[in-house]
């Protein structure tokens, strides 16, 4: 049988990656993550119902002009898809639908344009919804509409605690700047020091952390004149 749980980084209403493992008299063989998204109910005990995520989309993208975003995406040329929900969020966490999308036999690249967005970071997901009624969700993408704005430069960490790899998504507004990535321990030592390219919007960005020993680290991100900092957790 088969034992599914939500990922540790989940809290109440946020949308989870899901793992899962089996076991039998006892736990044998390790986590694996199974390609899908749950919304955490708010009572217990209760049903998750697994929304998977979607392999039928070539691409997600989105950038900030002005005051406005632009949403774009590519379908998969053999996708039936009936129409597309575009779902907001101003925390990652709590989603509304901003508008609904017919899909079209004659293209497969479609458009947005989301003329009042959040003040400082707006996260955006898909729903596809096909002709035979299976629903998909894309990965989330997220934009950053203040320059100013130290904390839009990247999603949240995860996973969280780590081992070996943590993950973010460049959610600043000026690629092609380059990224400084500093690692600290507790009393401000530098253990990881490095730059990297950035080189478009919602860039996904994955550092190494299997040089780490157990404990608690910070994380300095900075680009140009901006900086931010995540505290993160290893375990062993």
């Amino acid at each position: 049988c088969f034992d599914l749980v939500a990922t540790s980084t989940c809290v109440e209403g946020l949308d989870c990656s899901v793992s899962m493992k089996t076991y039998a008299d006892g736990e044998v063989g390790v986590w694996a993550d199974i390609g899908c998204t749950v919304d955490l109910p708010i009572s217990r005990p209760s049903s998750l119902t697994c929304i998977l995520l979607t392999d039928g989309l070539e691409e997600f993208k989105g950038e900030v002009n002005g005051d406005k975003n632009f949403l774009s995406w590519i379908v998969n040329e053999q996708l039936s898809v009936d129409k597309f929900d575009i779902e907001r969020s101003s925390d990652g966490i709590y989603w509304n639908t901003l508008d609904v999308v017919q899909a079209s036999t004659n293209t497969t690249d479609y458009s947005y344009v989301d003329n009042s967005p959040y003040k400082n970071i707006t996260y955006y997901r898909l729903k596809i919804k096909n002709f035979n009624g299976d629903i998909e969700v894309s990965q989330i993408i997220a934009i950053s509409s203040s320059l100013n704005n130290a904390e839009g430069l990247i999603s949240e960490l995860h996973p969280v605690p780590t081992s070996d790899v943590i993950n973010f998504t460049y959610t600043g507004a000026n690629p092609g700047t380059p990224m400084n990535v500093k690692i600290t321990n507790m009393v401000g030592q530098t253990i990881i020091d490095y730059s990297l390219e950035i080189n478009d919007f919602n860039q996904k960005v994955e550092v190494n952390t299997a040089s780490l020993a157990e404990g608690i680290y910070y994380v300095n991100i900075s680009q140009g004149l901006l900086k931010t900092v995540k505290r993160i957790s290893i375990v062993r």
